[in-house]
């Protein structure tokens, strides 16, 4: 008789096992599930800050269990059968298969590093329009510059939203938002004396000036220390870029050094004497962090807050090879609202250019020593349009005592408060014009663009003519160079092409012992010019006589032909609006004729002096 109950526990076992087999080879081949919120690696950390973090991981990643090797046990829930005696089938191998190597769990993907960069729109691009870029990229905002139409943002190097960012019409160029680092090397405090003062002349200036305005300079750098007593009463409100505050903290010191430099208050009885030392003072404008190093964005939201709230000069002692339009933009901005830009040019003793002191309107400043030669760390690229001081200044640290530093730091310093200093004292001079004085008026040295400060004849330099530099960057090379000063050259033989007409004065044909007089305007100008006075006569025989007041420079007598006298004086203001001169001659017609020249800007060293001539008759 067929045992129906045996057969259908027969088949419900068959079912089992083979469903048994199945979630086996399911378990071995399925993937392992990660939690996403739970890494099984800790990404690493980046340099890099981050605008916009990812959450994050747990600390302790769970564990994935691992399967086991025994199959899994068999559903109990289904009857057991009972013992029978019909055959029983081979039975499905309970040995486990040989176990499938878990695979390691698959860390959570390391972030690519990311980069910081500065975003400049196409001009006339709206601020909706800005950010729709910025949204529609995929970038991190971080900060922007709106006077510039820029943006700062973060996004790894090589990614697609870097390359939506290039790709959007709305966007003109992407710069990576580079670091810059200060100038000052390190020195030993306790110099002795700031020799850099009489080097540029400034002990002549002191005390001589009394300013029509006043000039502030925004010291962009690493902030000023208000706790300096010699800085008292010299700062204007500032800021932090990087943190919102007054900016009157410095935990580097380099910028109050600078600051120190710039406007220290002066015979106060304290510490030193600033080069701006009346009518000038600092604004405090944090752009570097406590290491001195800073970045791009920073600084470009630096010089726009310092243009924004009435800096006159900017000086930034810090430096980098790598170029920037982003950068030039800030500085183009600051040019064209009639700020003096100053740059430091760097200490590698390289003669590659550096930026912000290769920019275009930068005037970038190299380092001189005692002996008016360039300093052996200092930077001399084409970016070098200036050279000052920049060996063992005295300044102040942080709490106001005196120390020294040497660099293109302490130079770039000097230069800004020279150019706020003549800015003070000639409030209407444009920025082109306060650069043309200093380039013109600077003194000869080798490897520094127009030369080194001359603070002395810098400040009484009355000319307009503007003069703005044109950088190192698109294929320029520097300059423009109207400097290093130099005396005129001087011969007798060319006063009479300089200016003006020597008109002859006639006496008829007569006896002997006839006189003729040649009476002379002197020509306007400044106390301290050169005045030359020229006469040419023609007679059979002449006794002339130097001039009361004049110094005689040459006279020539070639008896029956011509004649010539030269005689020079300096303007000291008690010359009068003219001068007469006498010749006695005997026979023939006496002619003579004068011209009086006046040179500016001449170094009062100066001696004049004459070549071999002949003079020109005026008849």
């Amino acid at each position: 008789m067929f045992d129906t109950t045996t057969a259908a526990s027969k088949r419900v076992m068959r079912v089992l096992a083979a469903l048994q087999i199945g979630l086996l080879l399911a378990s071995l081949f399925a993937p392992i599930p990660i939690l996403a919120a739970d890494p099984s690696t800790t990404p690493s950390s980046s340099s890099t800050p981050s605008g916009n973090p990812a959450p994050t991981p747990s600390d302790s990643p769970a564990a994935t269990p691992a399967p086991t090797d025994a199959p899994t046990p068999a559903p109990t829930d289904a009857p057991t059968p009972a013992p029978s005696t019909a055959p029983t089938p081979a039975p499905v191998p309970t040995t486990a298969p040989a176990p499938v190597p878990t695979p390691a769990p698959t860390p959570a993907p390391v972030p690519a590093a990311l980069t910081q960069y500065v975003v400049s729109f196409a001009a006339g691009t709206s601020a909706a329009d800005q950010a729709a870029a910025i949204a529609a990229s995929g970038v991190s905002l971080v900060d922007s510059v709106p006077a510039l139409g820029m943006a700062v943002v973060l996004t790894g190097a090589n990614s697609a939203a870097l390359a939506a960012l290039w790709a959007d019409a709305r966007v003109a160029r992407v710069d990576v938002d580079r670091v810059r680092s200060t100038g000052t090397l390190p020195s030993d405090p306790g110099a002795a004396s700031q020799w850099s003062l009489a080097k540029i002349g400034w002990t002549n200036v002191f005390g001589t000036l009394s300013p029509a305005g006043s000039s502030v300079v925004a010291v962009l750098d690493t902030g000023i220390s208000a706790a300096a007593p010699d800085l008292a009463g010299q700062l204007v409100a500032g800021t932090s870029i990087l943190d919102g505050s007054a900016g009157t903290t410095d935990p580097n010191g380099h910028g109050t050094a600078m600051a120190a430099i710039i406007a220290a208050a002066t015979d106060n009885a304290l510490g030193i004497a600033g080069v701006g030392y009346t009518g000038v003072k600092v604004m405090p404008v944090t752009v570097l962090g406590p290491d001195g190093t800073g970045r791009d964005s920073d600084i470009i939201a630096g010089i726009v807050w310092a243009v924004d709230h009435g800096a006159n000069v900017i000086n930034m002692s810090f430096s980098s090879p790598d170029y920037s339009s982003a950068l030039q933009a800030a500085v183009t901005y600051a040019i064209a609202h009639d700020v003096v830009v100053v740059a430091a040019t760097g200490n590698s003793s390289s003669t590659a250019a550096t930026y912000p002191a290769g920019d275009a309107g930068v005037v970038g400043v190299t380092a001189t020593t005692q002996g008016d030669t360039v300093a052996s760390f200092a930077n001399t690229g084409a970016d070098a349009f200036i050279g000052a001081p920049g060996e063992s200044i005295l300044t102040l640290n942080q709490a106001g005592t005196t120390t020294s530093v040497s660099g293109t730091s302490a130079s770039a310093a000097i230069v800004a408060a020279a150019a706020a200093l003549m800015r003070a004292n000639d409030p209407a001079a444009s920025n082109g014009t306060i650069i043309g004085r200093l380039a013109r008026t600077a003194a000869a040295v080798a490897n520094t663009g127009n030369g080194r400060l001359d603070l002395a004849r810098a400040i009484t330099d009355t000319s307009t003519t503007p003069v703005i530099p044109v950088g190192t960057w698109a294929g320029n090379v520097g300059g423009p160079f109207p400097g290093p000063w130099a005396p005129p050259v001087y011969t007798a033989a060319a006063i009479s092409n300089v200016s003006g007409t020597i008109t002859p004065v006639f006496v008829a044909a007569g006896g002997s012992g006839l006189s003729l007089t040649v009476t002379n305007t002197v020509p306007s100008g400044n106390i301290g010019d050169l005045l030359i006075w020229h006469i040419a006569y023609r007679s059979s025989s002449a006794a002339v006589s130097t001039p009361t007041g004049w110094t005689s420079l040459a006279t020539t007598d070639n008896a029956s032909t011509v004649g010539q006298a030269i005689y020079y004086r300096w303007a000291d203001g008690t010359e009068t609006a003219s001068y007469s001169w006498s010749y006695t001659y005997s026979g023939g017609t006496g002619r003579a004729g004068g011209a009086m020249y006046r040179f500016r800007g001449v170094d009062p060293a100066f001696t004049p002096a004459t070549t071999s001539n002949s003079a020109t008759t005026t008849s």
